[in-house]
């Protein structure tokens, strides 16, 4: 039996996403709930689960990152926070929209691909004309 990470003993981690390192944090269990805390930022986060707490940090530390931005008056200590935050942030960001542009990229080719199989199967062509009201030639779909 495992035992769980308590305050005076807590694990230590880091919460990554696509490969970008958000923050480090220790992690501990108190009276049954997982405690996240950034050890670089002023973010700590209660969950009932492991992964609703690293979850939780994850939209903390971008909402705090969000929120340094937007002070038009900030400390020192806000400004390096920021420093520190925003290359982070920006790379999370880039790669997350990659790998959405090509999870919408292969849904779409596995789309095609079922639905060519599918009249393969049933061995028929569908033709649809496309009418343009400009007058030009209408467009032949298959």
């Amino acid at each position: 039996m495992t035992t769980q990470p308590t305050a005076e003993s807590p694990g230590v981690g880091a919460i990554s996403a696509f490969g970008v390192t958000l923050t480090e944090a220790l992690h501990w269990v108190e009276h049954g709930c997982h405690v996240l805390d950034s050890t670089e930022f002023q973010v700590v986060v209660h969950a009932e689960t492991f992964d609703e707490a690293l979850e939780k940090l994850g939209d903390g530390v971008l909402s705090y990152a969000i929120y340094l931005a937007g002070l038009e008056d900030r400390a020192e200590n806000e400004n390096e926070m920021l420093a520190v935050l925003t290359p982070r942030v920006m790379e999370f960001a880039k790669r997350l929209d990659k790998a959405e542009r090509e999870a919408e990229q292969h849904a779409m080719k596995n789309a095609l691909r079922h639905a060519l199989s599918r009249k393969a199967r049933h061995n028929r062509r569908e033709w649809v004309l496309n009418a343009e009201p400009s007058g030009s030639l209408p467009a032949l779909v298959v």
